[in-house]
């Protein structure tokens, strides 16, 4: 009988040989560049994105969207965003991650299956013109489901990195094989991933902060309102390097726990 780790010795994901979309981590990152916007979202609704055990952390739910274009990366050039909002789990803080699109097949495919990461496809661009940044991404493409602007407009560093500097958590989900009854897998993750500023021609640090405006339009399959700003708390550009590891803890195995 063949053992379980002739599976990784031939083929680290899904499907099964030659075919696999992705290898195993770390994946490295190279000149990307992301947009942050931090701000107080209107509320009502979050908690029906939550598992079990996890509760918004604030009373005025602080969350982020990140905006990124990645030239390099170990799954080719792509798009992607994400939409975290800061949670308590067992007393401990976390950015969890609601919700996150790609228009890299080999991105989404990772993304779910090695940390539980809610990504699906999407149509989305980053560029720069006339002193302003704007991401658009669009699903389906004649809905433009999110657009995010940005203008610099300070040197000085944002106060509200540390406030969102914490590991990210993860639900990685995986149904039961019949399609019936409790799922085979449900695991929180937690995940840090280092990033190294790339330098300026000047030799300063590739992060300039500035304003940003976040428009969602919201659908059945896609539901922003819960996510829709109220307050706006800081933003900032970065250009930077990174080697993305798998997750570093399994925080709570519902299966095991239960």
């Amino acid at each position: 009988m063949t053992g379980i780790a002739q599976f990784s010795k031939f083929s680290f994901s899904q499907p099964y040989g030659p075919g696999q979309l992705y290898g195993a981590p770390p994946y490295s990152y190279r000149n990307a560049q992301s947009i942050t916007a931090v701000f107080t979202a209107e509320g009502t609704g979050i908690g029906d994105f939550l598992p079990p055990g996890v509760k918004v952390a604030d009373p005025e739910p602080l969350a982020l969207v990140t905006v990124s274009h990645y030239p390099q990366t170990a799954f080719g050039s792509y798009n992607e965003f994400w939409l975290y909002v800061r949670v308590e789990f067992n007393g401990e803080r976390f950015m969890y991650c609601v919700a996150m699109y790609a228009d890299s097949e080999k991105a989404t495919a990772a993304g779910r299956e090695l940390w539980g990461f809610p990504k699906k496809m999407a149509q989305m661009s980053l560029r720069q013109e006339g002193g302003q940044w704007t991401f658009r991404a669009a699903r389906p493409a004649d809905n433009c489901m999110l657009t995010l602007t940005f203008i610099e407009d300070s040197a000085q560093e944002s106060g509200m990195r540390g406030e969102i500097s914490l590991p990210t958590l993860s639900l990685r989900l995986i149904p039961h094989f019949t399609g019936e009854g409790e799922p085979d897998i449900a695991q929180l993750l937690a995940t840090d991933n280092k990033k190294t500023l790339r330098q300026s021609a000047l030799g300063t640090d590739e992060r300039r902060c500035g304003r940003a405006h976040i428009s969602w339009i919201s659908t059945v399959a896609d539901p922003f309102e819960p996510f829709v700003p109220k307050k706006m708390l800081g933003a900032w550009f970065s250009n930077y390097d990174t080697d993305v590891p798998g997750a570093y803890a399994l925080v709570h195995d519902y299966k095991r726990k239960a």
